[in-house]
């Protein structure tokens, strides 16, 4: 099993609780980094003369003179406060809407919410204004209408006339989350799962063998390799009468009476009499010289056909319903790497195969309640701005099939050369979607490529534990 981490949190002190209260410590933390810090220091080299600061400036190291020089040309931002990562208007929104009883409220309470808010934490914290400008309301406004992190869900109630929002998803709930992760699930096996394994392919190849078993009005028999062939018949008129001198198979017209229109492929395969029945004006033809030949080309023509066609129809297993047909749980093929994902039987390429279950939580929350507890780091990811929490209170994996949740995809290792699954990110706020990127073969094990800001210092290290010495019950 890989040790998937796809969130690194950040320096704890940047920690937002609940009810956005701070200790004098964190308070006089962001007191030394304030705007008039930044203004002093200016304000000093400004009024240092010339020289001195020429003195000083050859003092410096060549990477010092080169920000030196920056900064004189003015090629320099300001220096960006050290704010916490939460400091956003849409989490600032955010909290106003969370801290409404219900969890909702019409757009002008909102965005009245969300400014008194942000006023409230930029005194307490002395941080600045997110939502700045003359009309900071409007800013809010924008920032609503945006929705860019899926924080909200607008909805009209009835006999309202304004808009007014939700909160997508309760943060930190547990049971929230399964019952939605279960509900994605159920649509997936039920909707998705029929096209993407076989029951198009199915249809598609019954649909080619319908016309020549079923549909009365053919009366044409299999093709041979000549192009300029045509062996139908229009219906009513007298076939030719065949040639004795040079009789074969390629200018002799067959058609069956009209009681038997249609030459199945069944009738094609039982031909292995001396006799063939031609059809010409009211006669039975047969001749010694023609029998052998007639025959041979009948056999040459049957082997063409059934050449052409396998002899089973190409089409897909049967459909699966459950995770545990498609995927199993077992030693990774990748040495020191614990459990690894497998997949049981052939899966197309670009098929859904599930989610990646976690608990929505806000980085500040994450941070924390799970910060260094267990292996959380390790086994959560992203969804935009949101964390998806995949341990439980102790920070371990669910691994248990008949546990409260189970999320097979949690025990995907890393191999970019060998990569055949992606995580893609889904339309539904917090989904993410484990997608095929080609076909998988059965036996195959299931790898993924988990980002760039992923830290794996520590995979080979501890890998994920052998949760089966801790929890026996466990083993899928």
């Amino acid at each position: 099993m890989a040790a998937c981490a796809s969130y690194r949190p950040h320096d704890k002190s940047t920690k937002l609780e609940a009810d956005l209260s701070s200790d004098e410590d964190s308070k006089n933390h962001y007191d030394e980094q304030s705007p008039n810090s930044d203004q002093e220091s200016d304000d000093d080299i400004l009024k240092t003369p010339k020289a001195s600061r020429t003195t000083e400036h050859n003092k410096t190291p060549d990477s010092s003179r080169k920000r030196s020089n920056s900064r004189a040309n003015g090629r320099t931002k300001r220096k960006k406060l050290n704010k916490p990562r939460w400091h956003t208007q849409m989490y600032i929104m955010f909290l106003a809407l969370r801290q409404h009883p219900k969890r909702e409220a019409s757009r002008t309470e909102l965005i009245k919410a969300a400014v008194a808010l942000d006023k409230k934490i930029s005194e307490e914290r002395n941080l600045p204004r997110v939502f700045t400008g003359k009309t900071p309301m409007n800013s809010a406004s924008a920032c609503l209408t945006t929705n860019g992190d899926k924080y909200f869900i607008p909805f009209k109630p009835e006999g309202a006339k304004s808009t007014h929002f939700r909160l997508a998803y309760e943060p930190g709930n547990f049971e929230s989350a399964r019952a939605e992760y279960n509900k994605w699930m159920d649509k997936l096996i039920k909707h998705d799962w029929p096209v993407c394994f076989g029951k198009r392919h199915e249809e598609s190849a019954q649909e080619k063998q319908k016309p020549r078993e079923e549909d009365p009005e053919i009366e044409d028999v299999p093709k041979t390799e000549n192009p300029t062939e045509e062996n139908v018949v229009a219906e009513g008129a007298a076939p030719e009468a065949p040639k004795t001198e040079d009789t074969t198979s390629e200018n002799l017209q067959i058609q069956e009476p009209n009681e038997r229109t249609t030459l199945e492929h069944t009738e094609v395969k039982t031909i292995t009499t001396n006799e063939v029945q031609v059809e010409a004006s009211t006669a039975l033809v047969s001749s010694e010289t023609t029998k052998s030949e007639v025959i041979v080309k009948s056999e040459e023509t049957l082997t063409e056909t059934t050449d052409s066609k396998p002899e089973k129809p190409r089409v897909r297993l049967s459909c699966p319903t459950r995770l545990d047909e498609i995927i199993e749980v077992k030693e990774s093929s990748i040495p020191n790497a614990g459990r690894g994902l497998w997949a049981k039987r052939f899966i197309p390429a670009w098929t859904p195969l599930g989610f990646y279950f976690g608990v929505p939580m806000t980085e500040d929350e994450f941070d924390s309640l799970k910060d260094g507890v267990g292996l959380a780091s390790h086994y959560s990811i992203m969804y935009r701005r949101t964390v998806l929490d995949a341990t439980d209170e102790k920070g371990m994996p669910f691994t248990d099939p008949e546990g409260p949740i189970w999320c097979p995809y949690h025990f995907m290792n890393e191999d970019v050369r060998r990569g055949n699954v992606a995580f893609l990110e889904g339309y539904i706020v917090n989904q993410i979607i484990c997608m095929t990127t080609r076909d998988v073969e059965v036996g195959e094990e299931l790898f993924a490529y988990y980002g760039s800001e992923v830290d794996r210092g520590n995979w080979k290290k501890d890998s994920t534990p052998d949760i089966s010495q801790s929890e026996p019950d466990s083993e899928p």
